[in-house]
């Protein structure tokens, strides 16, 4: 099973939207699974509106209760969701969960059967995120087109790269540039000088759209592939395939 870490220490990047669809995405090539670990509950609220019984700090808060307790299918995706509530016990306990805790988490996943699992996780740092990275095959990372967003990304790498103490094999070589909006001369400059300082690092420039918006109320994705591409979101679809290709 392939581990798919979404992450960046400072939010209203739309890391969760982009974890959710990159997740709709993978699932047209084999059996995939979001965890929702973040405690605000985002990639939930726009997978399902409906009430559920059990959430992801249950499994490691009880013993008796197993994954498949857990998981969640929507027929609207294309995906299974182990969900977090916004008000959930996530919050609490977050910083207690270790990486052998995750690493077991992943372990009953995989002999599910999933090929895929995609990590939606909270805006900070520390040993939560830590804990998270240990275990993932790799990690990508959505900025906004904005200086700080260099600086931001130069953090993340120091960050990454502690973890690589404990997992080596982790990989961090795409970045994506959210929100980007070409008919805007400093968007296009942005992107234009982006690979001169991540110059090892594919770039996934993705428009700016209010349809992400309308998906999340909605509680669907922003399109299915296999669908034909909504009005509008050409240029979206054509940068998300590239992604998820480069993930297979």
């Amino acid at each position: 099973m392939k581990t798919i870490a979404f992450n960046l220490q400072k939010g209203g990047t739309g890391k969760t939207t982009l974890a959710v669809q990159t997740a709709e995405n993978l699932a047209q090539t084999g059996k995939t699974c979001l965890i929702d670990f973040d405690p605000q509950g985002s990639a939930t609220d726009q997978y399902t509106a409906t009430e559920y019984e059990h959430e992801l700090a249950d499994y490691f808060i009880d013993g008796n209760i197993s994954v498949h307790d857990i998981i969640l299918h929507n027929p609207d995706f294309d995906f299974d969701i182990l969900p977090t509530a916004r008000r959930g016990n996530l919050a609490d306990i977050k910083g207690k969960i270790t990486a052998g805790m995750i690493a077991d988490l992943l372990k009953d996943l995989a002999t599910i059967g999933y090929k895929y699992c995609i990590l939606d996780t909270p805006p900070e740092m520390g040993s939560y995120i830590g804990a998270i990275l240990a275990n993932v095959n790799e990690v990508i990372t959505p900025i906004l087109p904005a200086n700080f967003s260099i600086n931001g990304i130069k953090i993340f790498i120091e960050t990454v790269d502690k973890a690589k103490k404990e997992n080596p094999g982790l990989h961090f070589d795409k970045i994506i540039l959210n929100n980007y909006n070409r008919s805007k001369a400093k968007d296009i400059y942005f992107l234009e000088n982006l690979p001169a300082f991540f110059s090892t690092f594919k770039i996934y420039n993705v428009p700016t759209s209010t349809k992400w918006d309308l998906a999340q109320s909605a509680h669907k994705p922003l399109y299915r592939p296999q669908e034909q591409t909504p009005r509008g979101l050409e240029g979206t679809t054509q940068e998300l395939s590239r992604l998820t290709d480069d993930i297979k």
